[in-house]
């Protein structure tokens, strides 16, 4: 294989490589935006429970205080039956009514004294919480967009890499390229491996010391005698 063609195969698979790692960035957003979403989903469940709590204190405060209106309504009719009653006993049956409204006026009072507490209590500790959530549900909705706009420039760097590779791709023999993609299947991602202080990139090994001098000198493109793959010190 010519120098200038090793060089081509070099830049492929050097888009390869890039291709790759941009993809694994990707993977890595995905999960990067479902946990941004998860975040999302429980922040809003947990502002939706705060906002049903406090919903169901004023249903009670509400159904106490009209329980309270039918009990004073029916304290102020018994109160008014006693004024015409002539009877004792009816007297005395209307008394003992009017005697039970009364308690229960009393201890829905009360309560009502108690819930409108709670509410207020909570209305402050809800509201506080409320806030904190609001605050980090748009930070994190910031986040989703960064990240959206992260994976939008990654996914345009692929296209731009795709179509960097097809060019390359056409400028090689079809035998070239069956070269390319029959080597990977024995060396993987990196068929064509650069020699740094002696050592092969691609298996780590030391190429022997007359083979790093013939890189050096000539610039010339050999195989590694340990792994096979191509190697060269600067192309």
């Amino acid at each position: 294989m010519k120098k200038e063609e090793l060089i081509s195969v070099l830049k492929i698979q050097e888009i390869d490589q890039k291709l790759k790692d941009l993809e694994r960035h990707l993977k890595k957003l995905e999960k990067e935006k479902e946990s941004v979403r998860v975040s999302i989903e429980s922040l809003k469940k947990r502002a939706s429970l705060i906002e049903s709590k406090r919903n169901s204190i004023k249903k009670e405060l509400r159904d106490l205080r009209e329980a309270l209106e039918r009990e004073e309504e029916l304290l102020r009719k018994a109160e008014e039956k006693m004024k015409v009653v002539r009877k004792e006993h009816e007297y005395r049956m209307l008394l003992r009514e009017k005697s039970r409204h009364e308690d229960s006026v009393l201890k829905l009072l009360y309560r009502i004294e108690d819930v409108e507490k709670l509410l207020s209590d909570y209305n402050r500790e809800a509201t506080e919480e409320l806030n904190l959530i609001k605050k980090k549900l748009k930070e994190i909705e910031y986040e989703k967009e960064e990240l959206k706009k992260e994976e939008e420039s990654i996914k345009n760097r692929i296209k731009e890499l795709e179509l960097e590779k097809e060019k390359t791709i056409n400028t090689l023999n079809p035998e070239v390229i069956n070269f390319y993609y029959e080597a990977k299947k024995v060396f993987g991602d990196l068929i064509i491996a650069k020699i740094e202080e002696g050592i092969c990139n691609g298996c780590g090994l030391k190429i022997p010391n007359i083979l790093f001098s013939k890189l050096m000198k000539h610039y010339s493109v050999e195989r590694c005698p340990n792994c096979g793959r191509y190697i060269y010190y600067r192309l």
